[in-house]
Parts: C-alpha cells; structure tokens; sequence
C-alpha cells in the first residue's frame, strides 16, 4: 500500500482528507508560544499602532501586574472599548476579549490614584486623548 492511500486512510473525511496531515500540526503549546511571539502583529489596525508604539515607548519594560486595570482605564478614556481591546492585547500579550472585560471593570480608590500616575507618564510620551 502506498505512502498516499495510508495517508488517506488515516485522516478523516471530508472534502480535504488526504491533504492535511493531522502528525503535522503544531501542538497548542507551540501556539501559544506563536501568539504570544506574534501578539498584535497582524491584528493590530493601521490607525492604533503609534498607540502600541506609544506604550512601549512609555513602558519599555512592560508593566506590573497592578498597574494594568489602571492603565486599560487611562487608554478606554481615549479608545472606544473595541480600540482598547486592540491595543491592550497587542501591549500586554493577552486575548483581545479579556482585554475589554478587564477595561470594564471598576477601579479601587489605590488603582485611580495609580491611573493618575500612568497617565502623566503617557502624556510624556504622546499621549492625549482629548487630541482631535
């Protein structure tokens, strides 16, 4: 038995059986790894990539972990929720929906105070929302 015809066999139907080879996939581990490798690469829209730039400019070693509901409130004052999802997934290298869920929530009195502190370090670096 050919190589081929094994190789039919061995995949489901369907109007791609014989063409995709399931022993070649990459495991979920290694997409992950891609994502996170790749975040914000090709999802980004063309008009909020100086806002991503503009994180990284200001934050060029990431942020701490306290410091990202407030900073999603500083960027959702000047992004519409999707716009923040955008960018917040691209910066922080996680999934665009939990981004806007997070962006969502309300902040303690300890995190405003901390916005304030982040958003005259954006504003350093370019940012203003209130720009036309």
């Amino acid at each position: 038995m050919s190589r081929t015809r094994l190789l039919l066999r061995s995949t489901p139907a369907g109007p791609y059986a014989g063409l995709i080879d399931p022993s070649a996939w990459p495991s979920p581990a290694a997409v992950r790894e891609a994502r996170h490798r790749w975040r914000g690469v090709t999802a980004v829209d063309a008009h909020l990539v100086p806002v991503v730039a503009m994180l990284e400019e200001a934050f060029p070693g990431g942020i701490a972990d306290e410091d990202r509901l407030p900073l999603l409130a500083v960027l959702s004052e000047g992004l519409n929720e999707w716009n923040t999802g955008v960018v917040g997934s691209a910066f922080l290298g996680v999934e665009h929906h939990r981004v806007m869920n997070d962006a969502a929530r309300p902040l303690s009195r300890a995190q405003r105070e901390r916005a304030g502190v982040l958003r005259r370090r954006l504003a350093g670096a370019g940012w203003d929302p209130d720009e036309d």
